[in-house]
Parts: C-alpha cells; sequence; structure tokens
C-alpha cells in the first residue's frame, strides 16, 4: 500500500503483496535494548540494521505510553538517549530503518521494547532529633519536611550517627519514624546526617545534618546495686560482726565506704555506723533486742570527686543479741536474824534482757 504526503512517498510493507515489493529495503534491526534506565531517562541501543538494496538514511523511533499520543523521533545512528520522561511510568519503544533514496521506504520494524522509567529521589527534606533514655541510649526521631514519594519506590530513612573524632557509631536504614539507640558515652556530642533513600535505585534525597549530646551520669542515672552476701556473725550480749562482699563496679565511682543502718524492733532508734573494709564489729547493742541491719556503699565520681551518692541498700538481717553474760556483784552484806538463819542482800548494777533468767551463786 502507498501512501502520499506532501512530496514524500512513504511505503508500508506487506509481505503478502509480492507485486509491490519481493522483500523490504531493510531488515528489522536487532539487538534492540534499553540501558541506563533512570526516573527520567534511557538509553537506546541497536545493531546496525542490513540492507538489501537501498542505503541508509536514518532511523524511526516509534515511543508509546498508555493512554497518550504515540510521538516518532528521527534518529541517525544508535544509541539514542530518551529524556523528559516520568518516573515510574512504562513505554514501549519500536524502531525501523528509513531509506535513502528519491521516495522515504521504510524497513521492518522490531517488536515492541517495553520498559519502566525507576522511581525518582525523594523530594523534600527529613531532620532527626534525639530524644535521652538516659546517659547511654535515645530515640532517633524523623520528622518530614514537604516530602513527596512516586508509587513505585521503596524509601528508607538512611541515617548516620558520628562519633567526636569523626569514625561512623551507626547507620541505620528504617521505614520506622523512630529508632531507638544503645552504647553511647555518657556526656558525650554527636553528629547526625539524615536523607530519604530510594533503595532499588540507590538514589538518597538531600542531605540533613544536626548535633544532639548525652546526659552526664548522675546519681540517679547510675545503676547502683549494693553490697552482696551481707551474714551476721559472733553474735554476743552486746555486739555483732558483720561480713558481705563489695559492691559491684560502678562504671566511673570507686567505693569510699559503707554506712551499716540498724534499727531496733520497734523502729524507733535507727543509727549508722561506718566502714571502710567488708567487715564490721557493731557494739552497744541492747541485750536481747532484735535489730534489722542493712548496708550501702558511698560511691565517689572519679572524674568529679565532689559528686558522692549512695548506693542501694544490701538486703536487711535480722539479728537478736543474746542475753548478757557479765553480771558484776557490787556488794554482798548478811545480816543474822537468830543463831540459824540469816539475811544476805547483793547489790548489782546488772542490765538484765528480757530474753534470759539470771541467779546468784552465792556461798557462806
Amino acid at each position: 500500500m502507498t501512501k502520499s504526503k506532501g512530496t514524500v512517498q512513504m511505503v508500508d510493507y506487506d509481505h503478502t503483496n509480492s507485486e509491490l515489493y519481493k522483500e523490504p529495503p531493510y531488515l528489522a534491526p536487532e539487538n534492540f535494548i534499553v540501558s541506563g534506565l533512570t526516573d527520567s531517562s534511557a538509553i537506546l541501543s541497536w545493531d546496525q540494521a542490513k540492507t538489501n538494496t537501498k542505503a541508509l538514511k536514518e532511523y524511526g523511533l516509534i515511543i508509546e505510553q498508555p493512554s497518550k499520543t504515540p510521538t516518532t523521533n528521527l534518529v541517525k545512528q544508535p544509541p539514542y538517549t530518551l529524556t523528559e520522561l516520568l518516573p515510574c511510568n512504562k513505554y514501549s519503544a519500536t524502531l525501523y530503518a528509513i531509506s535513502d533514496a528519491a521516495t522515504n521506504q521504510y524497513g521492518l520494524k522490531t517488536s515492541p521494547l517495553i520498559f519502566v522509567t525507576k522511581p525518582s529521589a525523594v523530594r523534600g527534606t527529613i531532620s532527626v532529633t534525639f530524644q535521652s533514655l538516659g546517659p547511654t541510649q535515645g530515640r532517633l526521631v524523623v520528622t518530614e519536611s514537604n516530602v513527596a514519594k512516586d508509587a513505585c519506590g521503596q524509601y528508607v530513612y538512611a541515617i548516620e550517627v558520628m562519633n567526636p573524632d569523626g569514625t561512623v557509631f551507626t547507620q541505620l536504614q528504617s521505614t520506622r519514624k523512630t529508632t531507638d539507640i544503645a552504647g553511647l558515652t555518657p556526656n558525650t556530642e554527636y553528629t547526625t546526617s539524615a536523607a530519604m533513600k530510594e533503595i532499588t535505585t540507590g538514589v538518597s534525597g538531600t542531605k540533613t545534618t544536626g548535633n544532639f549530646k548525652t546526659d552526664a551520669e548522675s546519681a540517679t542515672s547510675v545503676s547502683k546495686p549494693g553490697p552482696t552476701s551481707f551474714a551476721a556473725l559472733d553474735i554476743t550480749g552486746d555486739s555483732v560482726r558483720l561480713l558481705w562482699t563489695a559492691s559491684p563496679q560502678v562504671k566511673g565511682y570507686t567505693v569510699i565506704k559503707y554506712e551499716i543502718l540498724y534499727t531496733t524492733s520497734d523502729g524507733k532508734t535507727a543509727s549508722v555506723d561506718t566502714s571502710i573494709v567488708t567487715t564490721y564489729v557493731l557494739k552497744g547493742l541492747i541485750s536481747c533486742e532484735t535489730y534489722s541491719i542493712a548496708i550501702r556503699s558511698v560511691l565517689q565520681n572519679l572524674a568529679k570527686p565532689t559528686d558522692i551518692m549512695n548506693s542501694d541498700y544490701s538486703r536487711s538481717v535480722i539479728v537478736t543479741i543474746r542475753a548478757s553474760t557479765t553480771a558484776t556483784v557490787d556488794s554482798v552484806t548478811a545480816t543474822a536474824l537468830s543463831s540459824s538463819l540469816a539475811q544476805v542482800t547483793i547489790v548489782d548494777t546488772v542490765q538484765r534482757g528480757s530474753c534470759a533468767v539470771y541467779s546468784y551463786n552465792t556461798a557462806i
């Protein structure tokens, strides 16, 4: 079939019409491929079309998009870069050769080459703020600003946290707007950078930077376990020997002493003794009295000696002091009542405990 358009004659080849042409001037180009796909461009390449009788003039490249009018580009030679494409859109490309003759004659077309453009980098920015969860941990919170994403894209928040010396503390890729991090150094300033990243292309949007500082350790933020294995030994009528294991080490602190708190059974009398070693004899106790005794460490900050804090108390031990075994008789007098009877008077200052029965052993 022959079409006329002005002074240019174009011929569509119909293999069933051998009377018009036994064969077209060009076969379809081979190895028609797409490469270098981005969100807005594609590179098309192919092998030169094989000719039968005519010299090559150029190629016709038809680009089709669903629901759009096809467009034709005239191309001298491969490769050819398509530009101004839309992200995440499906395109169809068809190629044919045009002979260099007095009248344009078209060669056979290639099969349609189908390709889909990639998603674009995110538009807009993200920023990261830090919420402290203690001296060594915190929460990174992402905020989006004027962010637009392509429907076919797979986007993540790409966050980097840097140490003060510029080395990487951690790198994160997450779809969540909050991420908790731990293992930070107390009272230390870190820097952050953040961008939204499309993972199929590896392309990131505009990067923003920031910084945060972790909390310093303090009496309220440091874990402060008390002494362990606390025991009461060698109970007498007015004393008890105490023994314990030192408190577990607290980072940045040292134990300077221990405080022993002892309370009577009625809860009204509380006293504190101190010790610099892990054993202590508690003296001056009341015979037959029951005491509740606990111990804690007093800690000093190695970097700031004026920062003093107490550990938690150990578990309490309950101790009942024995009856006094040291009795001193001040005087003994005997008065005769008859030839066979006398009255003995004993004076003492013994403190008697309610838990014991006392008697005098006298001989006349």
